[in-house]
């Protein structure tokens, strides 16, 4: 028989409880940590664009210019409309994980209008460019996500795997015919990158896939060979379309996506097999996958050249890891303040290293600080995923979480020279419209998969059996 979808989260993996009692005074209690996070995050983006912006005025005798603070209000009016909303919906999602989601986004904000990102935002009459309003667009599907799937509505995508194998697929195609050469790789019209989207079409995929092929080798059939059968077809045809997705990332020649599906899958695949074979065979094939790009792609050739050694090209391919080491050299343990730094020198410092921005003006301090902050939300969206009510809820949820951490990872420790340049951008942080709206959207999901009842329900009884066993003591 198949296994039942249903699954009681255990007293380790709990996502954070509701208060016991109903009302609104429950629900605000229960959100108050989330207030205390955006407070303190407004404070400090708040007072960064200050100090940004009176940096520019004493040193270069610029004008006080407060044409950019629209982004920053925009920011902030944002926060305050999901709180009353959350509340409003007497919503159940971990308070931790969205203020700290949004707050990093603040601090991205903060970094872009550090580097003049949102420079002539607005045009003659006033409106803002597609690149500024990423935020917004992203703001609108992370909150469509959480309320459209919330309350294990979520449940409903399982069976639609098909199509967002097709829709993966497709979106690879339509780069490749349509797509142009911009820094090596392909980008559509406007140096977008379509491609984003997969970091959520294909947890998706797999997600409903093994849910599905579960269901069918479970069930008790009358020709039992039939069945394993078309479980075996259903393997090589998803392996092939996979194949044909990272095929034709490789062509694009972008090896971060390649690096993040390929872990995010191995990882849902050990997630909903439970086989400890997979990780070393996902190892291994990373390692042939490696090995193809060296000897038949010199432009990830170079990176690796540069990786090993920058001094080699220390004017061209070595110029931005070094320039990067410099600013996170002259940044010290407190960093030279916000508009103190000279960060420009960095080639691309407002998307692939933005951390080395960071480095530079707000010191060894701040990027502790900011990798603690993406440790806690990581670890808090892991345990919404290990903690979901359904099967096809957990290996969505350690897709996704993957997707983010291992996103996180390449990235920085591509700046810190750990890793090779991929040009991955930083989560929630790094300039980027799509990145930005991929990362969003996938926060919102991971809300939906935290809001439900079942969640609350057991929440609520556990913190009710504490108390009477705490009475009867």
């Amino acid at each position: 028989m198949a296994k039942s979808e249903t699954k009681v989260p255990s007293e380790r993996s709990r996502s954070p409880r509701i208060p016991a009692g109903k009302g609104s005074d429950s629900l605000w209690h229960f959100r108050k940590p989330e207030r205390q996070i955006w407070m303190c995050a407004v404070s400090i983006v708040g007072l960064g664009f200050l100090s940004i912006s009176g940096s520019r005025y004493v040193d270069q005798a610029e004008a006080l210019d407060f044409s950019q603070w629209w982004v920053f209000g925009t920011w902030v009016v944002s926060l305050l409309f999901l709180h009353a909303l959350l509340i409003l919906t007497r919503s159940r999602v971990d308070p931790v994980l969205v203020g700290l989601g949004l707050s990093l986004v603040g601090i991205g904000i903060l970094a872009q209008y550090r580097m003049s990102v949102f420079s002539g935002s607005l045009d003659e009459s006033g409106k803002p460019s597609l690149s500024a309003l990423s935020y917004p667009i992203g703001f609108f599907m992370m909150v469509a996500s959480h309320q459209a799937f919330r309350s294990g509505r979520f449940q409903g995508l399982r069976k639609s795997w098909v199509l967002w194998m097709i829709g993966s697929l497709a979106v690879v195609a339509f780069v490749l015919v349509t797509g142009r050469r911009f820094r090596g790789a392909l980008m559509a019209v406007g140096n977008l990158t379509p491609t984003e989207i997969l970091k959520l079409f294909v947890p998706l995929t797999v997600a409903g896939f093994l849910c599905f092929e579960e269901a069918l080798t479970g069930k008790k059939a009358v020709k039992k060979l039939t069945s394993s059968n078309r479980s075996t077809w259903m393997w090589i045809v998803l392996s092939l379309a996979l194949g044909c997705v990272l095929v034709g990332l490789l062509i694009q020649r972008d090896l971060g996506m390649i690096l993040i599906l390929t872990i995010s899958i191995g990882f849902q695949l050990f997630a909903g097999q439970g086989s400890w074979w997979i990780l070393p065979l996902m190892g291994v094939g990373m390692m042939g996958a490696v090995g193809v790009v060296q000897q038949f792609f010199p432009h990830a050739l170079a990176r690796f050249d540069v990786w090993i050694d920058p001094f080699v090209e220390p004017t061209r391919g070595g110029w931005q890891i070094l320039q990067s080491f410099s600013g996170m050299y002259a940044g010290g343990l407190w960093g030279a303040g916000w508009g103190q730094g000279d960060p420009e020198r960095i080639p691309i410092a407002k998307s692939d290293f933005i951390y080395s921005v960071i480095g530079e003006e707000m010191g060894f301090l701040g990027c502790s600080l900011l990798l603690l902050f993406f440790g806690i939300f990581v670890s808090r969206a892991y345990r919404i995923a290990e903690a979901a009510e359904t099967r096809f809820a957990r290996l969505l949820g350690s897709g996704l979480v993957s997707v983010v951490a291992v996103q996180i990872i390449i990235n920085v420790a591509g700046v810190v020279k750990v890793l090779p340049m991929t040009g991955v951008p930083l989560v929630f942080v790094s300039h980027g419209g799509t990145s930005l709206v991929t990362s969003l959207t996938i926060l919102g999901f991971l809300m939906a998969l935290n809001d439900s009842p079942q969640m609350a329900s057991a929440a609520r009884k556990n913190v009710s059996s504490k108390r009477n066993r705490a009475g009867k003591a």
